[in-house]
């Protein structure tokens, strides 16, 4: 294995490492944003129409997240972490990494998705509403968010 290489596997070690909590905490994380929206919710004053949309809206995009995604990424997090105890090439390791990370990029375009759907059910005065509440959250600071490309720190 020559220089580049140990060091290309070095780093992923290092990205796979500082991610391994983060993924441990994910779980509860989400259970805490989804009650965390639900109060949030309740401060608009939705009619009973809008909560029946919501909640089947959060229930269609749960099943989808919930489905092979979340077991995949579990999967490819595993192959990964054999893969790096081996003798897999840099560029194994790397698309292995990389495959982590697409599949945790479309869990987050489907929580996207599904905040856009909700804010299509609410009305205007609603929407900013939401707006300046889950808004708020990134003023906080909270981890995974990239708040330091604001230049706010954790």
């Amino acid at each position: 294995m020559n220089i580049k290489s140990i060091g290309l596997a070095s780093l992923i070690a290092l990205a796979f490492a500082a991610q391994a909590p983060a993924a441990r905490a994910e779980t509860s994380k989400q259970e805490k944003t989804h009650k965390g929206e639900g109060r949030k919710m309740r401060d608009l004053n939705l009619t009973k129409e809008q909560r029946e949309q919501i909640k089947e809206i959060r229930q269609k995009y749960k099943e989808q997240r919930e489905g092979k995604s979340r077991e995949e990424i579990k999967t490819q997090k595993d192959e990964l972490k054999k893969a790096m105890g081996g003798n897999a090439s840099a560029s194994q390791l790397k698309a292995l990494f990389l495959k982590v990370e697409k599949l945790k990029q479309d869990q987050a375009k489907l929580r996207f998705d599904q905040m856009l759907e909700i804010r299509e059910v609410l009305a205007p005065e609603q929407r900013t509403k939401m707006a300046e509440r889950f808004g708020g959250q990134k003023k906080r600071g909270h981890r995974g968010q990239h708040d330091s490309d604001e230049g706010e720190n954790d």
